[in-house]
């Protein structure tokens, strides 16, 4: 078992990179599963392009990560 992390990127950004063997699927961003001690810290890098056009009028990007134990 381990840890999961899964990040759905928002309408409008192109998915380029992730970091740690993070790959991209119908635009969502998962990481392959891993153990954490209790008490760390670890980050992940995902890296997009914003489409052009942007197709959000307000020109705003929100996201978000989810984290979970897998069992």
């Amino acid at each position: 078992t381990g840890v999961a992390v899964v990040d759905a990127l928002p309408a409008g950004l192109t998915f380029l990179s992730a970091s740690d063997g993070g790959t991209a699927s119908a635009g969502v961003v998962s990481w392959p599963l891993f153990d954490l001690p209790a008490q760390a810290e670890l980050q992940r890098t995902v890296t997009v392009q914003v489409d052009d056009p942007f197709p959000n009028a307000a020109g705003l990007i929100a996201n978000s990560a989810t984290v979970a134990d897998d069992g």
